[in-house]
Parts: structure tokens; C-alpha cells; sequence
């Protein structure tokens, strides 16, 4: 448990305040999906409309949230200026408009014209749900850190413990990475957001509006294409050269182990859900199979979602495991490493993540179940990528793993993800505790690692 916590530690910025920081930018970042107020109607929808501008101004708190990103990575001689010019304004003028907006469209929207009270207008704001909610505890943390900033208390950009860095590598190499990681981070979000208002302004639109899966795939190719693009052209062709080893092909027995490992930690997770509903229902519900039948927990997907599910994870292992992981696990060496492309790799399904049917707590739990899911996947896909020197069986581990839970002959549920997670967490400690990895220090072209400490 000491253990544990050290490397907890060690993952964490060095400063609290940044902490704190983060998790306001996120907490902007996701606001725009959430639902902000009740639904009104207005027949002639022009750019002036109230509701176009409800519609519009949670964007510019997702700008900010954007912004925010940037400048975690990105070192500045003026860091309380940035802050409150392209994150703190942005953010409280989106309040505003929206605050403005709901009181104005609450007495008017539905052909009420009566004059407004201190009383009403409070009673409107307090209705204005999660996204609401989430944006002003954003811009409170954020305000608080640009205070802190401004007289010293904190700084930026974000920084791990000194003890954290166990290869001294050259900074500006490293440094070149932080666009490429922003992209994936804010920058991924916006792609897809002006890729599908350009698929929806086409005249196929309603026709390919029917093809989600083709629609999800052109934006996973465009994403992928911009950051491999981005990643080239800030570091050279170091980053070409990762993905082109990574898609070597592997011992044909790696894939055989990708899929136990992949159906064990599912079929961990429906056991121990079974069995949960089995205790909760009673002893008598053992043996009545009409209440549960055993099999609708352990059905296996169609071999056409699973299919379906391949290219996905293509994208998503080239990108983490591919190319980010070599130099996550250079720097941070390998437990930090690899707990470190999960928190990335988390961040970025941040921007999906989320719905306006959310309540606030289970936004807060979305969030929770998402860094614990991808921190505890990235353990065993890291492990499965370094033992087989290859993405290839991580991309059938996690084909498999997404297949099972799309697939809609099971009944997937927030207590089977629970006890899924922490499947995949036991499986991760039991690799990489008693079955080590070597890791290999190839360095990027023109880097230079002094002194690397040894990995395991």
C-alpha cells in the first residue's frame, strides 16, 4: 500500500494549485454537453435568437476549457495575463450570455410577458442544470489559480515531481510533444465538431445521418491523420518511425494471449455482477433461472460488432500505445509511464463522454469510472504492447473488450463496468508485478539521454 501511494504521489503535479487547475479546465471543457436549463421553443430561429445563443455560448466556455489545456503544457513569461484574457473572460462571458439568455427566454419563450423579478430570475438560474453547474466550478478553480499565480502561490506550466523524471532527456525534444498531446486533449473535439457541421451542411447529410459508425470512423481517421501530421512535423520523424515498429507483426500465441486476457477481465466483471444480483435478490433467486437466465450474462457478441469495433481501436492503440507510450515511458520509466498515457487517454474520450441526460452526480461518476477505466486498461494494453513489441494483439484486446460492451445481448451496467474495471486493474498488477516487461530506450532522432536509470 506504501507502495502504492508513493507512485500516486509521483503522478500528481508537484504543486496542489495545479491540480486544482486541472480539474477546472476539465470541468469547463465538458460543460457544453450537458443540459443547461429546460428545453423552450421559438418559431424563427435567427443568429440574434435567444436560443441561438444558448445554443452557441456553452462553446465559448468550451473554448476556454481549450485554452485551458494549452496552457498546462505550454511555459509563459506572462501566465496570469493568458489565464485571464483567454480563459477566465471567455468563460465568464459564456455564463453571462447564457445566465442572460435562460431569464430572458423563461418569461418569453413560452408567450409570458410578464415583468421579471430579483425572485423569478434567481428561480430561473437555479434551474439551469449541470452544464451550468460544471462551467461556474470551472471558472471558480480556475480564478482562485490565477489569483494564486498572480501573487506567487502557484505556477505554470504543470510539472510532476523532479523524482518523477528518471531519464534526463533533451527538453526541447520532449517539449515538442506538448501540441501533439493538446490536439488529442481540446483540439481532437473541435476537428470532429467542424467535421460534422460540414457532413451535416452536405446535401447526403440525412442519408449518412443513418450511418453513425461511418460518420464516427471518418472522424477517428481525421483526428488520427492530424495528430500522426502534427506529431511529425513538431518532432521530426521520430514519431512515423514508433508507429511503423509498432505494427510489426507479433508471435501468433500474443494474440491468443490479448484474448484471454480481454475475456477474462470481462468475464471477472459479469461473475462478480452475477453474483451481486444473486445475493441482492435472495438465496431463493439461485436456481430460478427466469428472473436471470446465467447465459444473458455471459453472451458473447455478434461477430459483426465486434468487426465493427476493430478500426476504433486501431486508431485508438496507434495514437497511445503506438506512439505516445515509448516517450511517456522513457521520461516517467515504466509504472508511471504507462499510468500516465491512461490519464491521457482517458482526457480525450472526455469530449464524448457526457450527455445533457446527465445529472450532476453522474457526471461525477462518468468521470470517475472513465480515469479508473482507461488508468486500469492502459495497465494490461501498455503490458500486452511492450511483452509482444507490438500493437497488434493490444488493438484484439481492446476490439474485443469495446465489442462486449456495445453489444446490446448484454445487459451492460454501471456495477458490471465497476467490477470490469477492477478486473482489468488485478490483471495489470499481476502482469507487471510477476511477469516484467523489458523496456526498450530508443531514442528519438537528434535526442540525446543522459544517464538513462535502468528499467525494469
Amino acid at each position: 500500500m506504501k507502495r502504492f501511494a508513493q507512485i500516486l504521489r509521483s503522478v500528481l503535479p508537484e504543486h496542489f494549485t495545479q491540480l486544482v487547475f486541472l480539474f477546472g479546465v476539465v470541468c469547463l471543457f465538458i460543460a457544453p454537453q450537458l443540459r443547461w436549463g429546460a428545453r423552450f421553443t421559438i418559431n424563427v430561429p435567427s443568429l440574434f435568437n435567444p436560443l441561438t445563443l444558448v445554443i452557441l455560448a456553452p462553446y465559448l466556455i468550451q473554448f476556454a476549457g481549450s485554452v485551458g489545456y494549452f496552457l498546462c503544457f505550454r511555459p509563459s513569461s506572462h501566465p496570469v495575463r493568458r489565464l485571464a484574457w483567454w480563459v477566465c473572460l471567455p468563460a465568464v462571458m459564456g455564463l453571462t450570455v447564457q445566465c442572460s439568455c435562460y431569464i430572458y427566454v423563461s418569461g418569453h419563450g413560452n408567450g409570458d410577458t410578464s415583468p421579471h423579478t430579483i425572485g423569478s430570475s434567481l428561480a430561473s438560474l437555479s434551474n439551469l442544470g449541470p452544464g451550468f453547474h460544471y462551467a461556474s466550478i470551472g471558472f471558480v478553480l480556475v480564478a482562485v489559480f490565477t489569483l494564486c499565480v498572480a501573487f506567487g502561490g502557484a505556477y505554470l506550466p504543470l510539472a510532476l515531481p523532479e523524482s518523477s523524471v528518471v531519464a534526463t532527456e533533451d527538453v526541447l525534444s520532449w517539449n515538442r510533444w506538448h501540441i501533439p498531446i493538446w490536439f488529442l486533449l481540446a483540439g481532437a473535439a473541435w476537428c470532429a465538431l467542424i467535421l460534422f457541421w460540414l457532413i451535416f451542411k452536405t446535401s447526403s447529410a440525412p442519408s449518412l445521418l443513418h450511418h453513425v459508425w461511418l460518420i464516427s470512423a471518418l472522424i477517428y481517421a481525421v483526428s488520427f491523420t492530424v495528430f500522426v501530421g502534427a506529431a511529425v512535423w513538431m518532432t521530426g520523424k521520430g514519431a512515423l518511425e514508433s508507429l511503423r515498429r509498432s505494427v510489426r507483426l507479433p508471435l501468433p500465441e500474443s494474440f491468443l494471449l490479448a484474448m484471454v486476457l480481454s475475456t477474462t477481465a470481462v468475464f471477472l466483471g459479469s461473475l462478480s455482477r452475477y453474483f451481486f444480483e444473486r445475493a441482492r435478490l435472495g438465496l431463493n433467486a439461485f436456481g430460478n433461472s427466469a428472473r436471470a437466465p446465467f447465459a444473458s450474462y455471459f453472451a458473447f457478441p455478434a461477430i459483426g460488432l465486434f468487426c465493427s469495433t476493430i478500426l476504433f481501436a486501431f486508431f485508438e492503440e496507434a495514437i497511445f500505445r503506438g506512439v505516445l507510450q515509448p516517450r511517456f515511458v522513457r521520461r516517467y520509466g515504466l509504472l508511471r509511464g504507462i499510468f500516465l498515457v491512461g490519464i491521457v487517454w482517458a482526457a480525450w474520450h472526455f469530449a464524448g463522454d457526457f450527455s445533457p441526460r446527465f445529472s450532476d452526480g453522474a457526471v461525477a461518476i462518468a468521470l470517475g469510472l472513465r480515469l479508473a477505466r482507461c488508468v486500469a486498461m492502459s495497465s494490461v494494453l501498455g503490458w500486452l504492447t511492450l511483452r509482444t513489441h507490438s500493437i497488434l494483439p493490444a488493438i484484439l484486446a481492446h476490439a474485443i473488450y469495446n465489442s462486449f460492451v456495445e453489444s446490446p445481448a448484454i445487459r451492460w451496467t454501471t456495477a458490471q463496468d465497476g467490477s470490469t474495471i477492477l478486473s482489468w486493474a488485478l490483471l495489470g498488477f499481476v502482469l507487471l508485478r510477476w511477469w516484467p516487461v523489458e523496456v526498450e530506450l530508443i531514442p528519438e532522432s537528434g535526442a540525446h539521454i543522459a544517464n538513462p536509470a535502468p528499467q525494469p
